[in-house]
């Protein structure tokens, strides 16, 4: 049905085209001529429209490009006046690094309030979504990693980010949304020209991580909020530890996955899981050392007698099992 209906449009269509074509042979020259030099006119007062990916002006591109440029005030005011702004917005003090992203996002946002419609908007919603992520601005990241995706449904990167801080601001449903579809999306993705096989293999399993990372995130988070009831719970709790496990497949250095899956088992009453789970997640020696060590050994001595005695065998052992993933990394 649907191509006999597609025939008929084209045939409608061309039989359209030939009856203008006709009555324009049946008008006086002079009066097609006009009307042709003036459709030519009104064409050229008419601002181009923007073209994913470009520049419309040799001004435009410049701005663009001063958000990578963009550098720090090299005099002591200027950089003063900087640290106080960002004092002002979010009651801390920045280190130059962290300072550097905020002259960089502000340079993006003057960008985007100058050439909102700009072909490359959509590029620097990215890149400041991106900026926030490193500010730790939720807020931030959320507004323009959403606005980036208006014009770039189909782009996993920004997917990733804001499934990974949907994950952490327990907004569950738009979580497993997005890191479902950047799953999806990255599972059928070809090799972009740019990359090296070895590049293209190594960001994308960095990406399946993050994703399957936040989904057991989700689960997690459900199953400690227990609003389902013990059965529900355990599910919740069995799906966190697949995708923990499945982040793991891709990343084998994710210590926060192993400490969450460690949380896991220890709520699935599986204590010999848990251990070695948590002992990865110190071996690793990552930001959730502390955490994982603490957890680990009140395991240990529940397991154990209330003994330590051993516990340094598996953490030396999980160390040796990682060793290949670490020199890789």
């Amino acid at each position: 049905m649907r191509k006999r209906m597609a025939i008929t449009v084209t045939t409608m269509l061309l039989m359209l085209v030939a009856v203008l074509a006709q009555k324009s042979k049946q008008k006086p020259a002079q009066e097609q001529a006009a009307q042709e030099q003036a459709a030519q006119e009104q064409a050229a007062q008419e601002p181009a429209k923007p073209v994913l990916g470009q520049a419309q002006t040799q001004e435009e591109y410049n701005d663009y490009m001063k958000i990578s440029q963009v550098t720090l005030p090299v005099d002591e005011p200027g950089k003063a006046e900087l640290v106080n702004q960002f004092k002002s917005k979010y009651n801390r003090t920045p280190g130059d690094p962290e300072l550097g992203v905020f002259v960089r996002v502000r340079t993006a946002e003057e960008f985007l309030s100058k050439y909102p419609e700009s072909g490359l908007a959509p590029f620097v919603h990215q890149q400041s979504a991106l900026f926030y992520q490193q500010l730790n601005d939720f807020s931030g990241l959320s507004e323009h990693g959403e606005k980036a995706l208006e014009k770039l449904p189909e782009n996993p990167l920004i997917m990733t980010i804001l499934a990974s801080a949907y994950a952490e601001k327990q907004d569950h449903d738009k979580c497993l949304e997005k890191a479902e579809k950047a799953i999806q999306l990255l599972n059928n993705m070809v090799k972009p020209a740019a990359l090296t096989d070895e590049q293209w293999t190594q960001n994308k399993a960095n990406l399946l991580s993050t994703n399957f990372a936040s989904l057991g995130m989700v689960h997690l988070s459900r199953a400690q909020a227990g609003a389902g009831g013990d059965e529900q719970k355990k599910t919740d709790l069995q799906k966190a530890v697949d995708n923990f496990q499945q982040a793991l497949a891709n990343n084998k250095m994710d210590d926060i996955s192993y400490y969450r899956m460690g949380i896991s088992f220890t709520l699935l009453n599986k204590g010999d899981e848990a251990i070695q789970a948590l002992a990865k997640a110190v071996a690793v020696n990552g930001v959730v050392f502390e955490q994982a060590r603490d957890l680990l050994e009140k395991i240990y001595k529940k397991t154990h007698q209330d003994s330590l005695t051993g516990l340094d065998e598996i953490i030396s052992k999980a160390k040796q099992e990682l060793q290949p993933a670490q020199q890789q990394s």
